[in-house]
């Protein structure tokens, strides 16, 4: 999930490559193992960030379905499960037609504003008229 687990398709170049490379490295150095893969953080990536992500030496990625319009190794898509989650919840979120649905583009299309509306109305976040 990166260093600071900022949103990285927010984030300047520079800032992109130090979230990246500077999690990849921390990690390789105190598990004394390589860092071949990465969670995006918030499942959010766009091209961009898997470029800067393969720049980084990661092999394998993965993120919401919704972020990706095609899957491949750095663009795999995952499904959040959480520790409210029951079984009925858990099956539901991993049975094959609720996977193809998110994978279409109406879902894509829904989800992201709807996301977005969500991270305004989060607890302790500033909601500004100009956003």
């Amino acid at each position: 999930h990166t260093r600071t687990h900022a949103r990285l398709i927010r984030l300047g170049d520079a800032e992109l490559r130090d979230e990246l490379e500077g999690s990849r490295a921390r990690l390789e150095a105190e598990l004394g193992e390589p860092c071949r893969t990465l969670a995006y953080p918030y499942g959010e990536a766009d091209e961009r960030v898997i470029e800067a992500a393969r720049a980084a030496g990661y092999e394998a990625a993965c993120g919401l379905p919704t972020s990706f319009e095609q899957a491949s190794t750095l663009a795999w898509p995952r499904t959040g499960v959480w520790r409210g989650d029951g079984p009925f919840s858990f099956r539901l979120k991993v049975a094959s037609p609720v996977l193809a649905l998110q994978r279409s583009p109406a879902f894509r299309a829904l989800d992201r504003p709807r996301r977005g509306l969500k991270q305004r109305l989060r607890p302790g976040s500033i909601v500004r008229d100009w956003d």
